[in-house]
């Protein structure tokens, strides 16, 4: 919009108030390819702010007083600053859909002479963002004013709808309210969130079915149970043989001692641990022959 303002050829047209060639040259600019403005507009400074060529080969708007329109206020106190403003969202007085107007100073040596206009359809761009969104099963989004007025919707039947008699209609209006709500519809509990805009004048909200939350969180539950059994039992099978590794050297040194109690010295097992337990093993064996050696010796002496 920028651009368009400082265009040299509308500077001229508008300093010389030749609105017949204004309106010829400014539709010649597509100001949006994805079909999201009304067009473009110029207005004069006069008292009421009167829009005097625009870009629609039909010329709709000529002569509609921007004074007049409710909520034009801050757009035109840009303009006299010799600033770019969006406005809040309103509802259009030529279309009647909600637009965002978005306004620029055309200037001239640096002082600002005309205003140029582009109302940008903000609801049929919400559109186009969540028109294919689905939340879980069912559930979807959408916009809606402050004052609970539908700007988007998947339904087209829904836009413009307002929404004050819905049940939900407290929870959308209290900032202070939880930012979830639980409500019935259509026979299926739904739960709401909602996400108000602190710049502009919007909500935006979702819905998705309750059993579209409850059955993952079951699943989920379900699983780590599953999970939870299975280390169980894994848990168990590891400290099983870690135990029966570990005590079996040990049962096995026990047997080698009883049978050195019953004289017999040679008694021998594989140590297969370099632990704790292969150490006593190898001590207890050590032993063993030193013991032995010392008996033999003893029976050579007494012989």
């Amino acid at each position: 919009i920028v651009k368009v303002a400082e265009d040299p050829e509308i500077v001229t047209l508008v300093k010389d108030n030749n609105w017949y060639a204004l309106n010829q040259y400014l539709s010649s600019y597509q100001t949006n390819s994805k079909n999201y403005s009304e067009g473009v507009f110029i207005f004069t400074l006069d008292s009421e702010y009167t829009v005097v060529a625009n870009n629609s080969p039909k010329g709709e708007n000529l002569g509609l007083k921007l004074g007049q329109i409710p909520n034009t206020g801050k757009s035109i106190e840009s303009i006299l600053k010799g600033e770019v403003h969006f406005s809040d969202i309103q509802i259009s007085p030529v279309t009647f859909t909600p637009t965002i107007l978005l306004t620029a100073p055309i200037k001239e040596n640096g002082k600002v002479i005309a205003g140029i206009g582009i109302p940008l359809w903000v609801g049929d761009f919400a559109n186009g963002m969540i028109k294919n969104i689905n939340i879980g099963s069912k559930g979807f989004p959408f916009f809606v004013t402050k004052s609970l007025t539908t700007i988007a919707h998947r339904n087209d039947k829904e836009i413009m709808k307002n929404l004050h008699n819905e049940a939900f209609a407290e929870f959308l209006k209290d900032p202070d309210l939880e930012k979830s709500f639980l409500y019935a519809q259509d026979g299926k509990f739904r739960t709401m969130r909602k996400q108000i805009s602190s710049k502009y004048d919007f909500i935006a909200v979702s819905t998705i079915l309750q059993d579209d939350l409850e059955k993952p969180a079951l699943a989920s539950i379900r699983d780590i149970t599953l999970i939870a059994f299975i280390t169980i039992l894994c848990t168990g099978f590891f400290l099983y043989h870690l135990l029966n590794l570990k005590l079996k050297p040990l049962e096995e040194s026990s047997l080698v001692l009883t049978k050195m109690a019953d004289g017999n010295l040679s008694n021998r097992v594989n140590i297969l641990s370099m632990d704790e337990m292969g150490s006593i093993q190898r001590s207890l064996y050590s032993f063993a022959d030193k013991l032995s050696s010392i008996i033999h010796t003893d029976i050579k002496i007494a012989n």
